[in-house]
Formats: C-alpha cells, structure tokens, sequence
C-alpha cells in the first residue's frame, strides 16, 4: 500500500471514529452545523476534522479532514440510515450556485457504518463550498442541504487557516 493510501485509510478512521465518539456518547454535544475537531494524525501532526451535524436527524451528513502538511482532503459522506454497503461507484458531488467538487466510491461498512469516502486535492472551489452551504447529490439524486450560517464562517476559517497555509 503506498504511503499516500495509509494516511488516507488512517485519517479515515479517525474521523469515522470521531463521528461515532459524537452521535453515540456526545461528551461534548455537537451542536448543529459545522463542528470543527482537532486530534493527531499517525504521525503526531496535527489533523482537523469538520463535520456537519443535520439539525433534525442528529447525524453526521459529511465530514472533511486535513492536516497542513498534506495535499489531500480525505470527504466522508455518511448516507441515512438503512442504506447498505455494496461495491458499486458511487458519484458523491457537493455544489454551490458557484462551486463544485466530486468524489467517487462504493458505499463501504466500516465499523457498522456505512460511508462513501474520497481523497481529493486541496482547492478553493472547497473553501468555496465550505463558506456558501451546498447541496449534497449522490448519483444525481440530491441527497441533503449543508447550511453554512453566519456564526458558524469562524469555524470554516479556523480549518482553512489550519489546513491551507
């Protein structure tokens, strides 16, 4: 496995984990919207998770993780509830009126939840995403509403400035 595809599995796992940590135990209640972690990557450098909570399911819909030495964004998606995991390519964009952004993948069952996962570049077309809301679309099919609201932009900010340097 190259070194690239074990710090995306790793940093995958960390940020399923932080989500189950969030919906099943909730130390610290996630609020709605965006919620911003910070742990260690494998290598003690430090990550950022983002992660947006649905207001009305109480569920995680996407999360991002970066670390400032890295090129990537691992994007989790997390499907409702009941969807099964299957081996079939999966089209997962997110899309703003002025920004779009791609991943592909299967839905996989890791740790009995099932995600969709992509590693993608860094851009500005996220931070874009990140700053405006956008609508979630699997397979053409919209699948949820992310909403950026004002309180919450620092929040956004804080990550770019952690990731994006």
């Amino acid at each position: 496995m190259a070194p690239r595809s074990r710090h995306a599995l790793g940093a995958m796992s960390i940020v399923v984990a932080l989500a189950f940590q969030a919906q099943a135990q909730e130390p610290v209640p996630a609020a709605n919207g965006w919620n911003l972690y910070r742990a260690q990557d494998p290598d003690g450098r430090p990550q950022f998770t983002l992660g947006y909570m649905e207001p009305i399911e109480r569920r995680f819909l996407i999360t991002f993780s970066c670390t400032p030495h890295r090129d990537e964004v691992i994007v989790i998606y997390y499907p409702p509830p009941g969807t099964a995991a299957d081996e079939r390519s999966h089209e997962v964009r997110w899309a703003s009126e002025d920004h779009t952004d791609t991943f592909y993948g299967p839905y996989r069952d890791v740790q009995g939840q099932v995600v969709v996962f992509g590693v993608d570049g860094k851009s500005t077309e996220q931070i874009g995403l990140l700053r405006a809301g956008f609508v979630i679309s699997v397979d053409d099919t919209p699948a949820a509403r992310v909403h950026t609201m004002p309180e919450q932009v620092g929040i956004i900010d804080e990550l770019i400035a952690g990731c994006w340097p």
